[in-house]
């Protein structure tokens, strides 16, 4: 037992090899795992424990970093409540994993070294392995080729450069997944056809739960649009302001509720309480267009004609949001503040096609079936 600062901690490495307990072979179930029985009188004693019956027997792991852990989560759970023939894990890279570790100054050498065994170890364990963004993971440095892998892109890495690893995700057979419709048309023309949609998954069951209701004001009060980003250029937020700040001033009967710099479930309260959300200029909805249309609001977005056209064959011809450019985004303003119907007749079409597409269950349901026709990997991409 080593001592640091007064505290006992038992060195216990992930890649040890188990003693362990001789049980006839005879005897032995076919599925039989090793369990230690920290009771008070045999503490470190082997046992052998037969799974349940209904345990999952197919392993997917979903390794990512910082934000897309939130899909992953989501995912997580849909799994747990939805299918019986999958387990699925969601791993995250960031610094959270070690901030114990270090709290008890252990592992200064290599804090990482812990989580990177422990991500080889589940990735070589899983039948699935989901990864997110790129292959520079440390848990594929020692995984061997036949494991059934599974390559999600999102946005902007991808959109940038997505000719990086698509050869060579394609020749290794692995299942090739984008978050957003507007992916699709990236790459080159020989790989897009390899390219599947799943669409993010919204738990609404939750999202009912946690939000209030909006409740419709007076007539003479204004049209309240809110509008979130992180970064404006990727939303074409200075455009969208003068346009609003223009109908405004013109007595366009609105009220601009800008959501930046607060946390992800205040922004959604925030969108839960307006009338209509303006979402981006460019390459079509991403998540908060989703969760704007999964509270019931109509939603402006904007992409150019190819990008539309992957919408449309996603979501169908009739596209659960207002498509805007920045020349016609001020008439669609004007015809929202003036029609309430018109506000509520793209409000709920928006929520259909959340129900339709984005529900966990639906998501779930579809991955699942994308996993079962996933060949097993001709090699691993670890570039």
């Amino acid at each position: 037992m080593a001592k640091v600062e007064g505290k006992g901690i038992r060195l216990i490495s992930v890649r040890s090899k188990p003693v362990v307990a001789q049980v006839p072979r005879e005897t032995r179930p076919a599925s039989i795992v090793p369990e230690i029985a920290m009771r008070a009188g045999n503490p470190g004693q082997r046992t052998w424990r037969v799974p349940a019956p209904d345990q999952p027997c197919k392993r997917a792991v979903y390794i990512t970093w910082w934000d897309l852990c939130e899909v992953g989560f989501e995912l997580k759970w849909g799994f747990l409540q939805h299918s019986r023939d999958w387990s699925f894990e969601c791993l995250s890279a960031g610094s959270s994993w070690i901030s114990e570790r270090v709290d008890y100054r252990a592992d200064q050498t290599d804090p990482g070294g812990h989580d990177f065994a422990v991500f080889s170890d589940r990735a070589r364990l899983a039948d699935v392995v989901h990864l997110c963004e790129g292959h520079t993971y440390p848990a594929l440095m020692h995984l061997q080729p036949g494991k059934r892998m599974v390559m999600h892109h999102h946005g902007v890495a991808y959109r940038n450069n997505p000719g990086l690893y698509e050869r060579q995700e394609v020749e290794a057979g692995y299942l090739r997944l984008v978050s957003t419709p507007d992916l699709l048309i990236y790459g080159g023309r020989r790989y897009r056809k390899t390219l599947c949609w799943l669409p993010n998954p919204i738990t609404l069951t939750e999202m009912d739960r946690t939000f209030p209701a909006w409740e419709e004001r007076s007539a003479n009060a204004p049209v309240v649009v809110a509008h979130g980003w992180t970064v404006k250029t990727n939303k074409g937020t200075d455009q969208f302001e003068a346009i609003i700040s223009d109908e405004m001033r013109r007595g366009t009967n609105l009220e601009y509720a800008p959501i930046n710099h607060v946390q992800r479930r205040q922004s959604l309260w925030y969108i839960s309480q307006c009338d209509v959300y303006f979402a981006t200029f460019l390459y079509g909805p991403g998540m908060a267009t989703i969760e704007a249309m999964a509270l019931g609001k109509p939603v402006l977005v904007g992409c150019n004609n190819e990008e539309l056209a992957a919408q449309r064959q996603c979501y169908g011809k009739e596209l659960p949001f207002l498509h805007v450019t920045p020349e016609t985004c001020g008439q669609v303003l004007r015809d929202l503040a003036a029609d309430p119907d018109l506000r509520r007749e793209y409000g709920d079409r928006g929520r259909k096609a959340v129900e339709r597409l984005h529900d966990t269950p639906q998501v779930v349901k579809r991955l699942s079936g994308l996993y079962e026709q996933t060949e097993p990997s001709k090699a691993v991409v670890t570039r």
